[in-house]
């Protein structure tokens, strides 16, 4: 006797493992770009709660991240034998600008609507002025 059809048990995983095994996972709606940061400095969070507003937050998924330090610090060992800091050493490693990223993704039934979406209301969503600002 075959045994009974397995239901799914709904547990905390389950469905972002179910997504990459079925290939369903979350595509890239958004990235971070220079052009919209110009505009509106907090231009990933707007979007986010525009596209979260629309299609809901069981659809949409935000990875943002920014770098605590930009410093690159590692150990120079100088041709008089004198070991010293890259910082130190160098003005351009001073300078390097902090790594910053910020991705939006969305369940892949949702990709063309959202885009077409986003492409239409962009620059709107954008233009508003975070709080504070």
């Amino acid at each position: 006797m075959l045994p009974k059809k397995l239901t799914y048990i709904s547990q905390w995983g389950h469905d972002p493992a179910r997504r990459i095994v079925k290939r369903e996972h979350y595509r890239k709606l958004y990235e971070k770009n220079p052009g919209d940061m110009r505009i509106n400095p907090d231009a990933g969070r707007l979007i986010y709660e525009a596209i979260v507003s629309e299609f809901g937050a069981g659809a949409v998924r935000r990875d943002p991240y920014t770098d605590k330090n930009s410093a690159i610090e590692f150990p120079v060992l100088r041709s008089d034998g004198c070991i010293l800091s890259s910082y130190e050493l160098s003005e351009i490693m001073q300078k390097l600008p902090i790594a910053s990223f910020d991705y939006i993704f969305i369940r892949p039934d949702l990709v063309k609507q959202a885009d077409e979406w986003l492409k239409k209301n962009r620059n709107d969503i954008i233009k508003i002025i975070p709080l504070g600002g």
